[in-house]
């Protein structure tokens, strides 16, 4: 008699919504380990990653704080901001407005030489 009670028990509608019930639970449950592992494992490349580029920008930064404690950055700076000069040389300096001025004068027409050289001279303007 046990047997067919068992029997009709696994068989009845009741048995196959609990089974149903719990294989969903157990999905829901299987689903969010896999989400949440997903999450971790994206989380953990970028962080290895910003890690990288961290680095990186470390060592950027380390070649930069060498060349600035270096005697040529400290004599480039005095000769650029201080115009500091060693023994025996002689400074230039060449301003740009001098050197535009010669431009625009070698460079200077006349509007009508240049209409006519639109118009009457096209391979100058090609």
């Amino acid at each position: 008699m046990k047997t067919k009670i068992n029997k009709n028990f696994f068989q009845s509608k009741q048995f196959l919504v609990v089974a149903l019930l719990i294989a969903i639970l157990f999905a829901v449950g299987f689903g969010r380990y896999y989400l949440r592992h997903y999450q971790s494992l994206r989380e953990i490349e970028q962080l290895e990653q910003e890690a990288m580029r961290l680095e990186a920008e470390k060592l950027s930064l380390v070649d930069l704080l060498d060349y600035v404690q270096s005697e040529a950055y400290v004599e480039e700076e005095a000769r650029r901001n201080l115009q500091y000069q060693k023994p025996g040389e002689e400074v230039y300096v060449v301003t740009d407005s001098v050197v535009q001025k010669e431009i625009k004068h070698e460079n200077q027409k006349t509007n009508l030489q240049l209409w006519w050289e639109y118009f009457f001279a096209p391979e100058i303007n090609k």
